[in-house]
């Protein structure tokens, strides 16, 4: 019986150990190839869901008002829980990123719009946005989309076979 749990536990200890790998994502919200380079971390997600963790980090032009509103719109969701619900809104819709319409994909997926209108007026999340912004420039990524196994940096959309592969 003794050997039996020793047994097990060594399988058990050598199953449990198994390296994960830290995935994290460099994104501008506006911009088609990050839809596509998340969509890819997505499936990559769904393969290897005990093997791999995901972050995303925004990374983009700060001063590019436009790209700046819609991250910030973004947090603003993330504050009443439904930032991938407006992520998916965002980026079905990037060609249409204005003021007016960041509320209204607020509205198509149920965000209470008082508070997210005074969110947005506000930039109330600007800080949360910019510290992101910051930690990228910190971990040395340059440009968006870049994605980051681990230590190494790769910059450019990336595909799921590609980072399948990475």
């Amino acid at each position: 019986l003794f050997f039996i749990i020793s047994i097990l536990l060594v399988v058990f200890s050598l199953s449990s150990s198994a390296k994960s790998v830290y995935i994290t994502s460099y994104c501008d919200v506006s911009l088609e190839s990050c839809r596509a380079q998340d969509q890819a971390l997505e499936l990559l997600e769904e393969k290897y869901p005990y093997d791999i963790h995901v972050t995303y980090l925004y990374y983009f032009d700060a001063t590019n008002v436009q790209s700046s509103l819609a991250q910030i719109a973004l947090e603003c969701a993330n504050k009443q829980g439904k930032k991938p619900a407006y992520k998916v809104e965002l980026q079905n819709n990037i060609d249409l990123l204005t003021r007016e319409s960041l509320k209204q994909y607020a509205d198509n997926i149920g965000l209470t719009a008082a508070n997210f209108s005074f969110c947005l007026d506000t930039q109330a999340t600007a800080w949360d946005v910019i510290e992101e912004v910051e930690q990228g420039i910190e971990d040395g990524v340059t440009s968006a989309p870049s994605v980051r196994f681990n230590m190494d940096i790769y910059t450019g959309s990336q595909t799921f076979t590609s980072l399948h592969t990475l």
